[in-house]
């Protein structure tokens, strides 16, 4: 590395691995390695860097090759360039030239938002506008936190407080889901569900690995060039997770909508805006389900052959006294036991009324799995992986045979006008023991 004032061999290793770093703020790795920003980049080799949103406010960049670096989203005032080789270098563009070049989230319909998600709109661009460090808003699911979002960030975009948002969601099923929401809300432009491929779109969908090990080692941290916030649903970023993601790009804001069951459990972050249940069941947007507890001799996921066969037995004696035509769930702990349990289920039921369908994997067809729930009599088996963010509102009973990872929303489903009884829930493990779910 040519450097007209001759770092030493640590500076230089240190530099080296500065610029190999993708995804960290450039000016934050700079101040941690201890080099001076208005001496040692004179000259220096920093070709096909991306400087994302760093502050580059009193850099020396004299003499250097930034050929293919990226600086159009950084903040350049105060930088010097002189006398530099930046073939394919990417330069800022004036700010109308730079808006027109992203596809506006102008939504295509009225959102029509409730007084509470109006003031939730207006709470959350105060704690943007003031800097509030990681805003928490603990709505239920199913009471309009998918609209609520859609409002806030077409008034962020209106206001031009946003570049690139990047919405996560706990598991691939909620990013598919979400994507489609979002195409249909402010057109297929608008939205993509990867961080690796380079676009113009201005909303990002994705799921990040649970375990914090595994989200490091992803493309997932290492890709947040041009975003400039992150809204995080059901805790889908862990909080080590956060800490690095806040460490290597400090400018980036971050907002997290969580279950009122949930954001008692999270440690950082202040909570601008809260609704409960309760609340949501008096405006009408979620019923309550009928919560009717049992017990299984045996755990499903251990369960020998013989102890699954009593296990089908107690399934099936429920499934004999629900409506032939009423659409049936059955959560499982994972896919071997749904297989099983599928397997003995197709040996034994003497209802040939009833379908099995198997929805088991986060990448299976959802749309296949809607056919299947119009046609009366679908008994659908699944995961608990893709029964987190299943929309309970499609079944008529539940029977639950594994450890819930979100039981409130069984238990609070969103509204059904058009339903004469509530959701059934056939708890086979006591889910609803644990919480107090109406004090949420």
């Amino acid at each position: 590395m040519a450097n007209s004032f001759d770092l030493n061999d640590e500076q230089k290793r240190v530099l080296v691995d500065i610029m190999s770093y993708d995804g960290a703020d450039f000016s934050v790795l700079v101040g941690v390695a201890g080099l001076d920003p208005s001496v040692d980049l004179r000259g220096a080799d920093i070709r096909d860097v991306d400087f994302g949103h760093s502050n580059l406010d009193g850099y020396d960049f004299s003499y250097a090759d930034i050929s293919g670096c990226r600086f159009d989203r950084a903040k350049l005032k105060g930088a010097i360039f002189a006398y530099n080789r930046d073939e394919g270098t990417v330069w800022p563009r004036p700010q109308s030239e730079r808006r027109s070049a992203r596809v506006g989230l102008y939504a295509t319909r009225d959102f029509d938002l409730l007084p509470f998600q109006r003031e939730a709109v207006s709470n959350i661009v105060a704690a943007l506008e003031q800097g509030v460090p990681r805003p928490l808003v603990s709505v239920p699911a199913g009471a309009g936190r998918e609209k609520l979002l859609e409002a806030l960030l077409s008034e962020l975009d209106r206001r031009d407080m946003v570049d690139v948002a990047l919405v996560c969601v706990p598991t691939q099923v909620g990013v598919e889901r979400m994507r489609h929401r979002f195409s249909d809300t402010f057109g297929p432009d608008a939205v993509s569900s990867s961080t690796k491929t380079p676009t113009n779109a201005r909303l990002i969908v994705a799921s990040s690995p649970r375990d914090p090990g595994a989200a490091r080692k992803s493309h997932f941290i290492h890709t947040l060039n041009g975003v400039s916030h992150i809204f995080i649903l059901d805790g889908a970023l862990p909080a080590r997770v956060l800490r690095d993601i806040q460490l290597n790009s400090p400018s980036l804001q971050i907002v997290s909508f969580s279950t009122p069951g949930m954001t008692e459990r999270i440690d950082e972050g202040e909570i601008i805006f809260r609704v409960s249940y309760q609340q949501a069941v008096e405006e009408e947007l979620l019923e309550r389900s009928e919560i009717h507890n049992h017990r299984l001799p045996y755990r499903v996921e251990n369960a020998e052959k013989e102890e699954m066969e009593q296990i089908v037995s107690e399934v099936l004696e429920v499934v004999s006294k629900i409506p032939t035509a009423a659409t049936l769930g059955v959560v499982c702990p994972n896919t071997n036991s749904l297989r099983e349990i599928s397997r003995t289920l197709q040996e034994r039921m003497n209802f040939p009324a009833r379908r099995i369908v198997h929805y088991s994997s986060a990448n299976a067809d959802e749309s296949l799995v809607r056919v299947a729930l119009d046609l009366p009599g679908t008994l659908l088996l699944m995961t608990n992986v893709v029964a987190v963010d299943f929309d309970w509102a499609e079944l008529d009973y539940v029977i639950v045979l594994t450890r819930l990872r979100s039981p409130e929303r069984l238990a609070f489903i969103p509204r059904r006008p058009n339903h004469r009884q509530s959701l059934q829930v056939i708890d086979f493990m006591r889910n609803f023991d644990r919480i107090d779910v109406w004090n949420l």
